[in-house]
């Protein structure tokens, strides 16, 4: 079976991209790259495996914005909270 370079993007936030050689498998109607070390480790391609470095660095731009937003909308909802007005629940 071909070797072929990937990039992941799973673990952009902690680890960065990481580039793996894998082996391309097909199944339920999807394609994954599977890595060719010992763990055996795979990702769907398109999602979190890309073939070129410029299509991870791309996903990751998507996803760094997504993050950001989330985090805003999270911020936002914080900064409503008053400390001393709200409401003490007994339970």
């Amino acid at each position: 079976m071909e070797t072929v370079t990937f990039y992941i993007t799973k673990y952009w936030l902690a680890r960065g991209i990481i580039k793996v050689a894998c082996t391309v498998f097909h199944q339920s109607n999807s394609y994954y790259a599977c890595s060719t070390d010992e763990k055996g480790d795979f990702w769907p391609i398109g999602t979190e495996a890309f073939p070129t470095e410029t299509e991870a660095r791309q996903r990751v731009a998507e996803l760094q914005k997504k993050k950001i937003a989330s985090l805003t909308k999270q911020i936002e909802k914080l900064e409503q909270i008053d400390p001393m007005n709200m409401s003490i629940k007994e339970e």
